[in-house]
């Protein structure tokens, strides 16, 4: 996940919601992450109450999900735990 600073947050407000708007990004206050940024379609995808089996998934939704799986798969991806 790309971070930004809140000081690049108020300079470069531009460069900030682009890289928004292409996957989310966090915002560091004082060096640690407080907030996270991302495109209303990224965070629609977050709502909670919708559960899908991978019969029943939306093509957008598998569109998005299966290449992030497969990059988490082949340990491009992070897991905190």
């Amino acid at each position: 996940m790309k971070s930004f600073s809140t000081g690049d947050l108020s300079r470069k407000i531009g460069d900030v919601t682009h890289a928004a708007s292409q996957a989310p990004i966090s915002i560091t206050q004082h060096n640690k992450p407080r907030y996270v940024m991302m495109s209303v379609e990224a965070f629609q995808l977050l709502n909670p109450r919708r559960v899908y089996s991978v019969n029943n998934t939306p093509p957008e939704i598998a569109d998005w999900l299966v290449p992030q799986l497969e990059a988490f798969a082949r340990g491009e991806g992070e897991y905190e735990k």
